[in-house]
C-alpha cells in the first residue's frame, strides 16, 4: 500500500514537473516570438526611415534642379522658397473666418499673393489666408500709397513723397526714398522693380532696381513723354513702358521696349491720337497695351496689331498668372449692360460673355473672372468654357473683388466676404 502511494506521488510530481517544463517552454517560445516581433518592427521602422530619407533627398535634388533651372530664367530666389515654407506652416493655424470686418472705406486696393489675399489699407498692408488668418501685417504712413504685387514680392510706394518699401510674405525686405514724386511703379516675378518719377531735366526718369543687388539702378530718361505704365517680362530680362506726350497740340503715346540685360531701349512704337493706359507682358515676347476703345498686341518687338472695339469703352482690365487677360466694356446709358472678353497670352479670344449689368469690380485669376456689378450682384466666368454663374448672394456696395482658386473675395461696405462658386 505504501509502495502504491509512493508511486502515485512520484507520478504526480512528474506530471507537475512536465507541466512546469511545458509552461516554461511555451513562455520561452512566446518570448522568442515577441523578440522577433520587436526586431521586425525595428527593421521595418529603419526601412521606413531609410525610404523617407531617400524620398526627402530625391525631393531636395529635384527642388535644387528646379531652382537652378528657374534661376537661369530669372524668376526664383531662395528667399521666395523660404517665404513659401513659412506661409505653409502659418496656414496650418486657422483664423477667425469670413466675413471679416475691415472698416468702411478703409480698403484702398485688394489683390492676390499666391494662395493668399493682400489688402492695401489706409495705414497698413495686410496678408490673409483662406481662414482670414493674418499671415503678415505691415504698418505704413504713406499719404498716397500705391501697391504692386508679383508672385513673390509686394512693392508699396508713396507717390507723393517717393518713399517705398519692398515686402515679402513675412515682412519688409528693403526700403528707400526717391528724390521726386512718383508717376507709376512696378515689380516683376524675378524681384526686379522700377519707378517712373518726375524728372528735373525732362518729362520723366525711370529707374530699374535689380533683385541681385547689383549696385546702382539702371536709369532711363524720357525727355518728352511722361511714363505712366511699366511691366516686366516673366523672365525679368525686358521691360515695357508706356508714355504720354503732346506735340503740335495733339496727344500721342509711345511704347518703349527696354532690354534690361543690355540696359538700353531696343524698340519703340508711337500711337498718334491715342492715350495708352495699360501695359503688360503676357509672355516673354508679347506685349499688350490698352486704350479707351481698343487694345494693341506687339509680338517679338516688331509685329504690331491694333484692334478697335467699335465705339465701346474698356471699363476694367485684368491679367491671369499665365498671361491670359480679359477686359470688360460697359455699354452706354443707364439701361445698358456690359460685355466681358477673355484672351490667351497670344491674343486669341477664349470667350465673350454678355451681362445685363454694369461691371464695377473685376479680377482674373486661375482661369476664372470675378465680376461685381453696380447693382450688388456677383458673377464668376470660367474662361475655358465661357460658362457664367451668378451668385445667390448680393452685396450692398461692392468695390473690390479678387479670385483665389475657386473662391471669390469681395470687399463690401466694410466687410470682406468669401463667396464659393
Amino acid at each position: 500500500m505504501d509502495e502504491e502511494k509512493r508511486t502515485e506521488y512520484d507520478s504526480q510530481e512528474d506530471e507537475e514537473l512536465r507541466r512546469r517544463m511545458d509552461k516554461r517552454k511555451a513562455e520561452r517560445v512566446e518570448e522568442r516570438k515577441i523578440e522577433q516581433q520587436k526586431k521586425a518592427k525595428k527593421k521595418e521602422k529603419a526601412r521606413k526611415y531609410t525610404l523617407a530619407a531617400k524620398i526627402a533627398f530625391g525631393v531636395l535634388v529635384v527642388l535644387c534642379l528646379l531652382f537652378l533651372a528657374a534661376q537661369s530664367l530669372g524668376n526664383v530666389t531662395f528667399s521666395r522658397i523660404s517665404d513659401g515654407i513659412v506661409q505653409t506652416f502659418s496656414n496650418m493655424k486657422a483664423g477667425p473666418g469670413y466675413p471679416l470686418t475691415i472698416g468702411k472705406n478703409n480698403c484702398l486696393r485688394m489683390d492676390t499673393f499666391g494662395d493668399n489675399l493682400v489688402l492695401l489699407e489706409k495705414d497698413r498692408v495686410l496678408l490673409l489666408n483662406s481662414t482670414a488668418k493674418e499671415i503678415m501685417s505691415y504698418k505704413h504712413t504713406f499719404s498716397a500709397p500705391r501697391l504692386c504685387v508679383s508672385n513673390s514680392r509686394i512693392l508699396l510706394t508713396d507717390c507723393k513723397t517717393g518713399r517705398y518699401t519692398v515686402l515679402s510674405g513675412r515682412g519688409m525686405l528693403t526700403e528707400g526714398e526717391l528724390k521726386n514724386e512718383v508717376y507709376c511703379s512696378a515689380i516683376g516675378n524675378s524681384g526686379n522693380y522700377a519707378f517712373s518719377q518726375k524728372s528735373e531735366v525732362g518729362a520723366s526718369l525711370v529707374s530699374f532696381y535689380f533683385n541681385d543687388d547689383s549696385g546702382e539702378p539702371f536709369q532711363f530718361s524720357c525727355a518728352d513723354e511722361y511714363i505712366i505704365g511699366i511691366s516686366f517680362s516673366p523672365n525679368g530680362k525686358k521691360a515695357a513702358l508706356i508714355g504720354m506726350g503732346c506735340k503740335d497740340a495733339a496727344d500721342y503715346s509711345k511704347l518703349y521696349i527696354v532690354s534690361l540685360t543690355e540696359q538700353k531701349v531696343v524698340k519703340e512704337f508711337q500711337y498718334d491720337g491715342i492715350r495708352l493706359h495699360t501695359v503688360f507682358y503676357s509672355d516673354n515676347d508679347t506685349v499688350i497695351t490698352a486704350f479707351k476703345n481698343g487694345y494693341s498686341i506687339v509680338k517679338n518687338n516688331k509685329e504690331r496689331n491694333d484692334r478697335l472695339l467699335d465705339g465701346s469703352v474698356i471699363a476694367r482690365f485684368a491679367v491671369d498668372y499665365n498671361g491670359n487677360w480679359a477686359f470688360a466694356v460697359n455699354g452706354y446709358g443707364d439701361e445698358a449692360g456690359s460685355t466681358v472678353c477673355a484672351f490667351n497670352s497670344k491674343g486669341k479670344e477664349l470667350c465673350s460673355t454678355d451681362l445685363d449689368v454694369k461691371v464695377s469690380g473685376f479680377d482674373y485669376k486661375d482661369g476664372r473672372i470675378s465680376v461685381s456689378a453696380s447693382d450688388g450682384s456677383l458673377y464668376c466666368i470660367r474662361t475655358s468654357s465661357g460658362k457664367c454663374v451668378k451668385s445667390g448672394e448680393n452685396c450692398q456696395s461692392p468695390d473690390f473683388v479678387a479670385v483665389v482658386k475657386n473662391k471669390i473675395y469681395v470687399s463690401d461696405n466694410g466687410e470682406l466676404k468669401r463667396i464659393s462658386f
